[in-house]
């Protein structure tokens, strides 16, 4: 398997820090494409680079600048220039689009995991969406909204601007049936298909388990633990690390 052409995906409206719903999303995404199985190359255009940059390196990961700003200033307008090039014909080297845009033009596959986009709840955010998908469609790259809260599109704004990005996905994958619904509304032509959060098939190690079970066994004596949300804020501030406990009791 060592010998066999490893896949190039690029992530985008993630990050390997802070949101821990939006980071098992990414770190679930690696699991299951750096695997010997299915070997591939994950380019992580993070929103928080500096803070990712600081974690251990991960075999098979590249972390790439995807802030708002990075991709406004930079990363759509070179994309915008390097299609311009190619509808005239010019020959350029990519190396002189530097080393995220270099990046982006060998990827096979990029991957949206916003979580919630394009929902009428969430208007101000639709533009930086966009962003996220531009260079992608710019550049002529397959593309997957993956596993997400899509919609509802009942907003003239959120609608259009859905409709228009949708329509140049090459395969949706809303997460839950309403979004579902939503997503289907928009009649469009790429195939949509309904999977549970991705979230949920984040691969944990028995050892991190069981240091886990160690850690809340004092709080849940005699209780049976069925989730366990962490607030990441408390955690830190006031290192209490028990918010969101759903348990029940047994016998």
């Amino acid at each position: 398997m060592t010998d066999q052409p490893r896949f190039i995906f690029s992530t985008f409206a993630d990050s390997r820090t802070g949101n821990r719903g939006a980071v098992s999303m990414l770190e679930s995404a690696i699991d299951h494409l750096t695997t010997d199985e299915y070997p591939g190359e994950v380019n992580v255009f993070t929103v928080y680079p500096k803070a990712d940059r600081k974690l251990p390196p991960t075999p098979h990961v590249q972390l790439y600048d995807g802030t708002p700003a990075n991709l406004v200033f930079k990363l759509i307008p070179l994309s915008l220039l390097y299609r311009l090039f190619k509808i005239l014909h010019i020959k350029v080297s990519p190396g002189i689009f530097g080393r995220e845009m270099q990046a982006l033009l060998d990827t096979d596959l990029c991957l949206m995991i916003g979580g919630t986009t394009f929902s009428d709840a969430q208007p101000i955010k639709i533009p930086y969406n966009i962003a996220c998908l531009l260079p992608a469609i710019l550049l002529g790259k397959k593309s997957m909204m993956y596993s997400e809260t899509l919609g509802p599109f009942n907003m003239a704004w959120s609608r259009f601007c859905a409709k228009w990005c949708f329509s140049r996905m090459n395969f949706i994958v809303p997460r839950g049936s309403q979004s579902l619904e939503n997503t289907r509304a928009l009649n469009l032509k790429v195939p949509v298909e309904y999977f549970a959060d991705s979230a949920f098939t984040l691969v944990v190690p028995e050892t991190l388990e069981e240091q886990m079970r160690s850690k809340y066994a004092p709080l849940l004596a005699g209780k049976t633990v069925v989730g366990i949300s962490v607030n990441s804020i408390v955690e830190e501030d006031y290192e209490v690390s028990f918010c969101g406990i759903l348990c029940l009791k047994t016998g």
